[in-house]
């Protein structure tokens, strides 16, 4: 809020009192102080604990930066499994898988990289003596660009997972040598890849219940505050 007092020479805005020598306050000058102090009143300070400060900073240094929605979805250490050679599963876990294997291999994001004789083993992993043919799939150079770090793990991507509201937050809080809060938000899923927008692949990998599931869930992560305001840690 503005306040214009003339007798007393003082301006207020945003809660603070500007008070000026008599002699220096003129029409001219009054009316320039009043609207460099609109101004000033109408700005958002960006190193504010806020939801609008919080939600600019997920999508700028955070996760609303990349791709996120990834076909092994929660179990992002099934394609390290799946890319091995010669493969880390039992026989009845590779062809339990051959489904979304070959999924991959369709839409071009993967292909066969060797077909091999291995020694059989049970889902316990118990020998069987016999020999049977697999599969070692790799990395296209098309999937190259999709195929990104996931905590611990690589997975292929194929969608964006936009912050779009905030929840609710805890802190600002010291937390080591860091200045953060604790963010909860709610996201929408963007654009998908070209290459996963084919039917075949949106069945095998119930991308329908994976993108319903990301919009109704509610997402968290932790940003610190800096001098160029909030970023994520």
């Amino acid at each position: 809020m503005i306040v214009l007092a003339s007798p007393s020479r003082s301006i207020s805005a945003g809660g603070v009192h500007y008070i000026f020598p008599h002699h220096q306050m003129n029409k001219p000058t009054l009316i320039a102080l009043f609207a460099i102090l609109t101004t000033l009143a109408g700005c958002k300070n960006k190193l504010d604990a806020s939801a609008e400060n919080f939600l600019q900073a997920l999508n700028t240094t955070g996760r609303g930066q990349k791709l996120d929605v990834c076909v092994a979805r929660k179990d992002s250490w099934r394609m390290s499994l799946w890319l091995s050679a010669p493969p880390a599963m039992t026989v009845g876990e590779v062809r339990a898988h051959d489904k979304e294997l070959q999924a991959l291999v369709s839409v071009g994001m993967l292909r066969v990289k060797e077909a091999k004789l291995v020694r059989e083993k049970t889902d316990h992993y118990v020998d069987t003596g016999n020999q049977v043919e697999v599969k070692s799939y790799e990395v296209t150079e098309a999937g190259q660009k999709f195929y990104l770090d996931i905590g611990l793990h690589k997975d292929l991507c194929y969608a964006q997972a936009i912050p779009v509201t905030i929840v609710k937050w805890e802190g600002p809080m010291q937390r080591g040598s860091h200045e953060v809060v604790d963010v909860t938000f709610k996201r929408k899923v963007g654009e998908l890849a070209d290459w996963a927008k084919g039917e075949q692949f949106k069945d095998v990998f119930s991308v329908k219940q994976a993108l319903r599931e990301i919009s109704e869930d509610e997402a968290t992560a932790t940003l610190k505050r800096t001098s160029e305001g909030w970023e994520a840690l």
